[in-house]
């Protein structure tokens, strides 16, 4: 508590560190896309068929894919990572509007179609401030914990036997 009960968040010094830094903050490119996945290829190209055929692709998902945990979103990723999935990056290097070939995605298949793109960008001030403070809290307990311990050292002048340390653990083996 010596070191944590001094710790006070400055907003202006977290600007500073901020400015300091700010190119360490970063937004990767994010993908915004559809899928329909399906079990089998056979069924996949049936889908594929319908949308290049008029039928709408997002309402398709919504009804017929298999994946369980995206069936409550109907299939719909909403601004992912390009690195958090080869989906992802491959659909990041797709066109808008186009919808893709049968993709093999784990014991399945999918078709996918890109409704949005957002490059990578600097982090403002703002957007980094969770950063920024977990960077400034960091740093400032490390060097309150240096001050305490100096204070220690200086007040109680203690003496460390390193070769003792070994031959105690060492016994233990």
């Amino acid at each position: 508590t010596e070191v944590w009960d001094k710790l006070k968040v400055d907003s202006t010094k977290l600007k500073v560190l901020y400015e300091k830094n700010k190119s360490k903050y970063q937004w990767n490119n994010r993908v915004s896309f559809i899928e329909l996945y399906r079990y089998k290829l056979d069924s996949i190209k049936v889908f594929a068929d319908s949308v290049k055929n008029g039928a709408d692709f997002a309402k398709l998902a919504a009804l017929k894919t298999k994946r369980s945990k995206r069936s409550v979103k109907n299939g719909f990723y909403n601004n992912v990572d390009v690195k958090s999935s080869e989906m992802a990056a491959r659909a990041f290097t797709m066109k808008k509007g186009v919808l893709s070939e049968p993709l093999k995605v784990g014991t399945g298949w999918a078709i996918i179609k890109v409704v949005g793109k957002n490059p990578g960008y600097q982090k403002s001030y703002k957007e980094a401030i969770p950063e920024v403070s977990s960077l400034y809290q960091e740093q400032e307990s490390k060097k309150l914990e240096n001050e305490y311990l100096n204070k220690l050292n200086s007040k109680y002048h203690p003496v460390i036997y390193y070769e003792r340390l070994e031959n105690a653990f060492s016994a233990q083996k």
